[in-house]
Order: structure tokens, then C-alpha cells, then sequence
């Protein structure tokens, strides 16, 4: 696309509003899920999303105004202690996303699958994880799992 079509559209006649430009920002948020002693198997447990550590983890967190995240990767770094499948729900009641078992998602695991939704988040959206246990254990035990994050952020 030209500039000129850019600038005025496709016959010369319109002005469009230029592109915005965006600062890409990556970030890796951590996911902790608490798991109760003899949690029933398939029980839905909320997550509590922690974007940095200097702030109290949330279990919804929202799209910065103007912003567009892309969820680049879902991971584990050690093998889980209750294995199960993550869940991303967008605005509190739609599924973007279902993970393989959180035991496939090893990081060090060199046939690991990449696990991400096909969509975007755009501004205002919020995000929420649940984890769904595959076994029910019989001690309390918490899970962890990173989500690799790719945010557009407006510039100007």
C-alpha cells in the first residue's frame, strides 16, 4: 500500500486515520493454581495471575487501554505435581484457549507443543485462567505455569 492510499484510501478521495504505531513488549506472567487435598478429579480451580511481583496476583486481569496482547506460549518449568489442562477465558465466559495436559508443556521437554490461542486480546477484554485437575491429590499442592505474553503498546 502506498502512502498516498494510506493517507487518503484507495481512490484519493477519503482521508483515513494514519496506522498506529506500537511498542512491542514481552513479559512472561506467572500462574499459580492451589490445589485442596482430595479435590475432587475435573474440578475447576480459578488461577491467580501474577504480572509482576511487586503487585498482589488478580484472577481477571484486563487489556491496558489501546493495548493488543498476543498469549505467545503456556508452560511449565518442573514436572506438575497434579496434572490437569489450562483454560483462558476472555471476559469471564468465553474459551480462547484449552492447553495438552500442563505435563506435556515441560519446558525442557524438546517435542513440547507450543501452546497459544489463535486470537489476540484487544483493550478492554479481560483475561482468567482455570485449571482443570486430572488426578486428585492427597495433599494440598500448588501448581505453577508461565504464560509468555506479547503486548502492543501505543506509542505517542
Amino acid at each position: 500500500m502506498s502512502l498516498r492510499q494510506l493517507l487518503f484510501g484507495s481512490t484519493g478521495s477519503k482521508a483515513v486515520t494514519p496506522a498506529t504505531r506500537y511498542q512491542v513488549i514481552e513479559q512472561t506472567y506467572q500462574i499459580v493454581v492451589n490445589v485442596d487435598a482430595n479435590k475432587p478429579t475435573n474440578s475447576t480451580i480459578t488461577g491467580k495471575i501474577t504480572i509482576d511481583p511487586r503487585y498482589d496476583p488478580v484472577t481477571q486481569l484486563p487489556v491496558n487501554k489501546g493495548e493488543i496482547w498476543y498469549i505467545e506460549d503456556i508452560y511449565v518449568t518442573s514436572t506438575p505435581s497434579v496434572d490437569g489442562i489450562v483454560r483462558l477465558i476472555k471476559n469471564g465466559r468465553e474459551v480462547i484457549h484449552i492447553t495438552p495436559p500442563i505435563s506435556a508443556l515441560l519446558v525442557s521437554n524438546p517435542s513440547r507443543p507450543v501452546s497459544k490461542p489463535a486470537e489476540p486480546l484487544r483493550e478492554f477484554e479481560t483475561l482468567s485462567v482455570e485449571f482443570i485437575n486430572f488426578t486428585s491429590p492427597s495433599s494440598a499442592q500448588t501448581v505453577t505455569i508461565y504464560m509468555k505474553v506479547k503486548r502492543l503498546v501505543p506509542i505517542g
